[in-house]
C-alpha cells in the first residue's frame, strides 16, 4: 500500500496555538483586535482553533499585534533549511572588532609597562 502523505505533514506547527498563547500571555483584547482587523469578533475567536493560516492574515495579526508569528513558525524548522535572508553578521563583527582592541590594549599596556619599568 502506497503512503500518500506528503513529507512531514505529521509535523506542521499549529498556527492557532500560537496566536491562543499569544492571546493568554499578552491578555488580548479580541474585540478591540477585530475592530482593527475590520473582522468580527468570533472570527478572531476562531483563529485560536485553526491548525492552518493564510499568509496574509498570519501578516496582518502579526503587523497589528506586533509580534512576528512568522518567525514563530520558522523556528520549528530546521536550522540547515536556507532562506533568502542574508546572513547576520553583526555577532562575528563584533567579535573581531574587540578581537582588534584588545590586541592594541595588550601592545598600549605592554608600552606602559616598559615606561614604567625604566
Amino acid at each position: 500500500m502506497e503512503d500518500n502523505t506528503p513529507l512531514g505533514s505529521e509535523l506542521v506547527p499549529d498556527i492557532g496555538a500560537f496566536i491562543a498563547r499569544y492571546f493568554k500571555e499578552k491578555r488580548t483584547y479580541k474585540s478591540a483586535l477585530a475592530r482593527k482587523l475590520k473582522v468580527r469578533p468570533q472570527t478572531v475567536l476562531g483563529y485560536r482553533q485553526k491548525k492552518s493560516m493564510q499568509t496574509q492574515t498570519i501578516w496582518t495579526l502579526s503587523l497589528e499585534l506586533k509580534h512576528n508569528f512568522m518567525k514563530d513558525l520558522a523556528d520549528q524548522l530546521p536550522k540547515e533549511f536556507s532562506t533568502f535572508s542574508p546572513k547576520d553578521t553583526t555577532l562575528q563583527d563584533r567579535i573581531a572588532a574587540l578581537e582588534t582592541e584588545n590586541e592594541l590594549l595588550k601592545a598600549q599596556l605592554a608600552v606602559l609597562k616598559e615606561v614604567m619599568g625604566k
